[in-house]
């Protein structure tokens, strides 16, 4: 028997039917038994929430990884309320802020340390760059 909350998330014994959230906790919940986590059954029986935010996209696919990598770079444990990540609520700035915060990601996954590819990527960003000045 299908379960949908009063937030429209649905529940539901097939994994296929499941909403993206359930899949989510579903997936985690089989690595925690797996691995033997004390706190599985408190964290099997939590509920999954649906959080308003402000600045929610419901058809922005193309952004969602800026998204989350700037949820993971801001998030400091903090409770939803006080989640300001600098999005703002207008449509043309959000997808102004998201290019460039994708820029300073593709940076700095690129020219990080542990990259190691990091030194022909800079010399081949130095030949091209040195190529369109001619």
């Amino acid at each position: 028997m299908d379960e949908i909350d009063d937030e429209g998330l649905r529940d539901d014994p097939d994994y296929l039917k499941k909403d993206t959230p359930y899949k989510v906790k579903y997936i985690f919940m089989m690595y925690l038994n797996l691995v033997g986590h004390p706190k599985v059954a408190e964290i099997e029986a939590s509920q999954i929430e649906k959080l308003r935010i402000s600045w929610a996209t419901t058809k922005n696919f193309v952004d969602c990884d800026i998204f989350v990598m700037r949820h993971m770079e801001m998030y400091m444990g903090n409770h939803t309320s006080a989640w300001d990540y600098g999005f703002p609520k207008d449509k043309r700035a959000k997808k102004t802020k998201c290019s460039l915060l994708r820029k300073k990601y593709t940076y700095k996954l690129l020219t990080c340390d542990i990259n190691r590819h990091k030194d022909r990527v800079l010399k081949e960003a130095n030949d091209l760059d040195n190529e369109t000045n001619k």
